[in-house]
């Protein structure tokens, strides 16, 4: 049970909370550092994409330039907003070839604010039949996204991501929602957005915008989901964990003939699979992180980019991760580790 808040630190949240996003409204008028790229004019798709990103050396690296070409290939209008204050000559002219809109924004506000510029900067941004708002957190796409949208244009969804989480309350994972038609006609997303004050702190962001646009989707009676759902892949889980795990005892032996290696546990030194799977049934976890590998055999296009480069939750089977990608995309992940975080991955 959580330890309850003090009448100070209730009056200090809520006041926080009033100046995070007076701030926030005070700064939005400043926001774009320079407009690089505006493509005006009528509509040509019936698709946008708006697109977050920010790299610290200022790179477009190629991970994220495919991923652009497979949001061009849904024919997207492609909507670039970049966090950083300038890029690589040779990625900006890449970028270009790529984009119908490329913006610079000044480094607040995470991805929301980005999400939230491009909305309000694209030409007739709410008159498209569908929106997809995605950033450069995760690698991949290690599917056809064509394959993705016509499997999600089948359960009739009004909003859509693909992942959720129960991690505090329901919500889609705002790495990549999708708003489609009915949702947008309605006026909500041009609301949400149009009254979003741009909060500068990360729970603030996580807990106004994140749960917030999931919790009001929902309670106003649209249709919402994703695409490996939480509900969907803790049983996965749940059931493989206890094939390898004795409750109390520590972890069974791996299968010698175990042909996934990712699944394989060695140890009850390496990893305390016990532990985690009184985790997975007693509380809510990040499938993105602990069920990383059962979203991938599930048929999740993506995996976070974090993972790999810093691994925050010390997710113990990530080591196998290379056995699981393309070969291409393995490379790409590889190149773009070496060259921001100056190490290779060896495993």
């Amino acid at each position: 049970m959580s330890a309850k808040l003090t009448s100070w630190e209730k009056f200090w949240a809520k006041y926080y909370l009033a100046w995070d996003k007076f701030r926030g409204r005070l700064i939005t008028p400043f926001a774009i550092r320079r407009i690089l790229k505006l493509k005006e004019g009528v509509l040509e798709r019936k698709r946008l994409c708006v697109y977050a990103h920010y790299d610290p050396i200022g790179r477009v690296h190629p991970y994220v330039l495919k991923q652009l070409q497979a949001y061009k290939k849904l024919g997207c209008t492609l909507t670039f907003v970049t966090a950083c204050k300038s890029l690589n000559k040779e990625d900006e002219t890449k970028l270009c070839q790529l984009a119908d809109n490329v913006l610079f924004k000044r480094d607040f506000g995470r991805d929301f604010a980005s999400y939230f510029i491009g909305l309000t900067k694209t030409p007739n941004a709410f008159e498209y039949e569908q929106i997809v708002l995605t950033n450069d957190s995760v690698y991949g796409p290690f599917r056809d996204l064509s394959s993705v949208f016509n499997q999600m244009a089948e359960r009739n969804l009004d909003m859509w991501g693909i992942t959720d989480s129960r991690d505090p309350i329901y919500h889609l994972q705002s790495y990549f929602w999708v708003f489609n038609k009915r949702v947008i006609e309605s006026g909500f997303v041009r609301e949400f957005w149009g009254k979003w004050p741009n909060y500068f702190d990360k729970e603030h962001i996580i807990h106004q915008g994140e749960l917030v646009l999931t919790r009001r989707a929902v309670s106003s009676g649209f249709r919402v989901g994703a695409l490996c759902e939480y509900d969907a892949i803790l049983p996965k889980a749940i059931a493989d964990w206890k094939k390898r795990v004795s409750i109390g005892i520590g972890l069974e032996k791996a299968d010698e003939n175990e042909n996934k290696p990712w699944r394989q546990i060695y140890s009850i030194n390496h990893f305390d699979g016990a532990g985690l799977l009184r985790k997975f049934l007693v509380s809510n976890c990040n499938s993105t992180q602990f069920f990383w590998d059962i979203l991938l055999e599930e048929g999740c296009p993506f995996l976070k980019a974090d993972l790999l480069k810093t691994n925050p939750l010390k997710i113990w089977n990530i080591n196998f991760a290379k056995d699981m990608l393309p070969a291409d995309e393995w490379k790409l992940i590889n190149s773009h580790i070496q060259i921001v975080h100056q190490k290779t991955i060896s495993f």
